[in-house]
This record gives C-alpha cells, sequence and structure tokens, in this order.
C-alpha cells in the first residue's frame, strides 16, 4: 500500500508545472508570451528588432501598459520594467526608443547602445514536457507496477 501511494505522489508531481517567469499579455487579439534579457541594445540588436513591437510604437506603449508591474522592476536600480525597444535611433550606435513601466505607468525612454537594461521579448510558448516531469511520471508508473506485481 505504501508504494502504491509513493507512486501516486510520484505520478502526481508530474503534472505540476514549475513557476513560470514569463507573463502572457492579450493586446488587441493577439497574446503575447512576454520574457526578458539583460544586457546592451547592441548585444540583442538581432533579437530585439525581431520583436513583433519593432517600428510600432503604438504596440509597444500598449505592451509596456499591458504588463505593468507583473514582472517586477529590474531596471533603474528597481524603479521601472522591462523595456520595449521600438526604434533604432542611430544604427545600434547611439540610442534606442522603448516603452517600460515606472509605478503602474508606460513612460517613454530613451537607452544609450551601450547601457544593460533587461528588455522585454516575445517567447511563444510551447507545450513540450520537460525531461525530468517524463522522468518522474515514468518513476510513478513504475512503482504502481510494482506495487501491482508484490499482490500478484
Amino acid at each position: 500500500m505504501n508504494s502504491k501511494i509513493l507512486g501516486l505522489l510520484v505520478a502526481g508531481m508530474a503534472f505540476c508545472s514549475p513557476t513560470s517567469h514569463a507573463v502572457s499579455v492579450t493586446v488587441g487579439s493577439t497574446t503575447y508570451d512576454i520574457q526578458t534579457i539583460t544586457g546592451t541594445f547592441a548585444t540583442y540588436a538581432g533579437p530585439l528588432e525581431s520583436m513583433p513591437w519593432w517600428n510600432d510604437e503604438p504596440l509597444s506603449f500598449q505592451l509596456a501598459s499591458a504588463v505593468a508591474d507583473s514582472m517586477g522592476a529590474p531596471n533603474f536600480v528597481g524603479e521601472a520594467g522591462p523595456a520595449f525597444a521600438y526604434e533604432d535611433q542611430g544604427g545600434g550606435t547611439a540610442t534606442t526608443s522603448c516603452y517600460l513601466t515606472q509605478l503602474g505607468y508606460a513612460t517613454y525612454c530613451t537607452i544609450g547602445a551601450g547601457n544593460i537594461i533587461t528588455w522585454a521579448v516575445n517567447v511563444p510558448s510551447v507545450a513540450v514536457p520537460e525531461p525530468g516531469t517524463l522522468a518522474i511520471l515514468g518513476l510513478g508508473l513504475c512503482c504502481l507496477g510494482l506495487s501491482r506485481q508484490r499482490k500478484a
């Protein structure tokens, strides 16, 4: 009986999802899975320029407003949320226009190319089980199988 309970507990743990650091927000009819990366614009110019809000200032503002303070305040010594970059003002060498959240409100800002900032990125989620989850599920099923063999 104890191995059966253990098997059920281990199998149940397989379906518990780990804490996610992403925030899903919907603007219009599109859902965005927002995560963050930290570094300079020059380092992440390619990924930042491929975001759906690049060259779309209104969308950048709407997403910064929708995220609000739900991702904490990683920028400016705990005073601002992740930056939604939407325009490079100087070929990756001058400043980048963005919106970020301060005190719950989206605020326009410019970031120098060499400044280390926490940027918002859209990373669409894909439902793929982690290898650890599959291992826990397998262990739980093995324990259930062993408990049945003992009874027979």
